[in-house]
């Protein structure tokens, strides 16, 4: 086969999150995996600095795009990207984040990363809603090949979306967290940032409504008084004032329950410092409604720290018998799983020990060598199509 002429989009905006995790770490692997194509990221200038020092079969190109104004971003993908595509002579074109340019001239590969604008749980707007549902349908329905980041997601695309089942790539996420707990000063470190010494139950991520964190702060509040040794709740994530935030609420729930003293807020943290905070603590919560992946479970259990979490299916597809399952409906029996698992000091060493092991299932190398399979399958997409004429 030809070398291929590859573009990827990396207009996501702000601090970290899942999105940009994946997009960046696909990103930096994809080249150095992959060296006989060439890439193409269309970016920002914002994010350009992310991707310095990478091999020389990849390329930025600036766009003249404002990642910070979503509205703003997805006419310009639909309209003025493209031009930029037909320019750069493209054979294929990849976008991460859910929705394709409709008009793009050269063969797609789309990443549909979870269908929450089907779920009523997610919280999200009338608008939201009816305007990823319609784009991300037509996308899939323009797609040569769609990527996706887990097995019950790939049920949900075909269930919501359609598509072929032999054009779906499951492409999990990856991590690159390793077990950490006591090492080179970590807690220390950790006390300096929470400035606290005691020990910790922890949720990292965005705190929207999906993330179920009004009921972790009342199941925290039933079990504190119950554990063996005193914990506080820490969340960790972006506490800005943004429309989709539900950190006023979680607020409230702290201040009703007279819990100010027992639960601390702390911003996105860098990698090295989220590594440690993950690593040093007692246990880590994950209560979310709805997920298509859920990254911090497996980056938690690469640290060696047991983990709490929704029993969703996707939950289980990563977590396996490594992680204590609770009903995230319930604040009474999510109260129940993050007792068994700060109490009882058998399962928990169960936990650490099958969370490594598992976490190790998880590599960013692996997501992109996947995806690799999906530029392939969409680049011969044309070939396929004239045969069968």
């Amino acid at each position: 086969m030809q070398p291929l002429k590859i573009g990827v989009t990396a207009f996501f905006w702000g601090k970290p999150s899942g999105v940009a995790n994946y997009i960046v770490n696909l990103i930096r692997r994809l080249p150095r995996i992959d060296a006989a194509n060439e890439y193409f990221v269309f970016t920002t200038d914002e994010n350009t600095p992310i991707f310095a020092g990478l091999p020389d079969n990849l390329h930025l190109v600036n766009c003249p795009v404002n990642a910070s104004n979503p509205t703003g971003r997805r006419i310009w993908e639909q309209v003025g990207l493209v031009r930029w595509i037909t320019e750069h002579g493209l054979d294929v074109f990849h976008s991460p984040m859910n929705i394709l340019p409709l008009m793009c001239p050269c063969r797609t590969v789309v990443t549909i990363l979870d269908c929450q604008y089907y779920k009523p749980e997610s919280g999200n707007t009338f608008a939201r809603r009816y305007y990823h549902k319609l784009f991300m349908k037509l996308s899939v329905a323009k797609a040569d090949a769609i990527l996706t980041i887990s097995h019950a997601m790939k049920g949900e695309i075909l269930r919501f979306l359609g598509g072929s089942p032999s054009s779906i790539f499951v492409s999990p996420l990856g991590q690159d967290f390793t077990a950490g707990r006591g090492e080179n000063g970590g807690k220390e470190r950790v006390e300096t940032l929470l400035g606290t010494d005691r020990d910790y139950v922890l949720f990292t991520g965005f705190p929207q409504y999906r993330k179920n964190l009004v009921r972790l702060v009342r199941a925290f509040a039933e079990v504190k008084e119950r554990l063996p040794r005193p914990c506080k709740l820490v969340f960790c994530g972006d506490i800005s004032p943004r429309p989709e935030s539900d950190y006023p609420n979680i607020r409230a729930a702290v201040d009703s329950l007279q819990l100010s003293d027992d639960v601390l807020f702390t911003d996105f943290l860098p990698d090295e410092d989220m590594r440690l905070l993950l690593a040093n603590a007692r246990l880590f919560a994950f209560p979310s409604l709805y997920e298509g992946f859920g990254l911090p479970v497996v980056e938690a259990m690469a640290c060696g720290t047991p983990v709490a979490a929704s029993d969703l299916p996707v939950m289980r597809e990563l977590g396996g018998s490594a992680v204590e399952y609770f009903n995230p409906y319930d604040h009474k029996d999510i109260a129940r799983g993050l007792l068994t698992a700060l109490s009882d000091e058998e399962r928990r060493a169960r936990m650490r020990k099958d969370g490594m092991e598992r976490a190790l299932l998880f590599s960013w190398e692996n997501t992109a060598r996947r995806t690799i399979e999906a530029y392939r399958h969409a680049a011969g997409a044309g070939a396929r199509r004239s045969a069968r004429r």
